[in-house]
């Protein structure tokens, strides 16, 4: 990182741990991971495909776990998760078995208002063989410069994991001034 960081790789470690408690709080995390071995923390920036967009940020990893966290640089608060989730099929979800992955994202939408102090909502869902997404959509910014971002929980069925991260969306970039409607070809 730059001199200009905000955060130092101890800051990193500090803000990565505050995300696993509240994780664990609302559980989403069965182990911290940080228990079973030291985790690795680098420095990255993350560029938008049209390089209009550049965040600087922390990575921070366990070896031998699939837990990775990134944090923007200047907020210290994640903008990207990926953790071990149940595994709730083992080839194919049905109408049937549904029920524990609306619970969880509504774990991942309470973790969310008390991670960032704001109201969420589960704005969309969209099935995929073995995965599910779910748009969750709050506001950000002081009185009257309120804009909308969206982050994409995607829990993966099969395969036992689940990953938030941002979503660049059609209307207008990750910030909005007012949230998505409500998108009903989700349901689908």
């Amino acid at each position: 990182m730059s001199e200009e960081s905000s955060l130092n790789e101890w800051d990193a470690l500090d803000a990565a741990r505050e995300v696993l408690a509240v994780l664990s709080k609302y559980g989403l995390l069965e182990s911290i991971p940080e228990v079973l071995t030291t985790p690795e923390i680098w420095p990255q920036t993350i560029i938008s495909s049209d390089e209009a967009i550049s965040i600087p940020m922390w990575s921070v990893s366990w070896p031998n776990s699939p837990a990775h966290i990134w944090l923007d640089d200047d907020a210290g608060k994640a903008i990207m998760i990926s953790i071990p989730c149940p595994q709730y099929a083992e080839d194919h979800i049905s109408s049937a078995n549904v029920e524990p992955l609306y619970a969880q994202a509504e774990n991942w939408r309470a973790f969310l208002e008390d991670y960032y102090g704001t109201d969420v909502q589960i704005t969309g869902e969209e099935w995929f063989d073995t995965s599910v997404k779910f748009a969750l959509t709050f506001p950000l910014g002081g009185d009257g410069e309120k804009s909308y971002f969206q982050l994409d929980l995607y829990l993966h069925f099969l395969d036992g994991f689940a990953t938030l991260s941002p979503y660049i969306s059609p209307f207008g970039g990750a910030a909005a001034e007012s949230p998505p409607p409500y998108d009903s070809s989700y349901d689908s």
